[in-house]
């Protein structure tokens, strides 16, 4: 019970304060436009898209077709991210008949708390 209360007392200071969050993203057709992030904390909250936060990041960025972004000051927690590749910076999915007509096909994303 003393090894419990322990692991609890040295993992409680790192729950309780806010985290770096590590996001690589590969797989872009092309660096043209943005990505846009979701953040959400449930899936009711997915469902009715409200996210917690939208985080916007350029593609120009990315380098040799990875992109890296890095957030500091996220609060602990756990998280599911809805990802938007706007390839024209107009802040919405364009659509062809039904299908997006901007976009990648395959994107990887990696995310790890630093």
């Amino acid at each position: 019970m003393k090894r419990i209360g322990l692991l609890l007392i040295l993992l409680l200071p790192s729950m309780l304060f806010a985290q770096t969050l590590k996001i690589t993203i590969t797989g872009f057709r092309n660096n043209l436009g943005n990505v846009w992030m979701g953040f959400y904390s449930n899936d009711a909250s997915f469902q009715k898209e409200h996210p917690l936060f939208v985080k916007t990041e350029s593609k120009a960025k990315s380098v040799n077709g990875v992109l890296v972004i890095i957030y500091t000051d996220l609060k602990p927690g756990t998280y599911g991210i809805a990802l938007m590749d706007d390839e024209n910076s107009n802040a919405k999915m364009d659509y062809g008949w039904f299908l997006p007509k901007e976009g990648s096909t395959q994107v990887d994303i990696k995310v790890r708390y630093l």
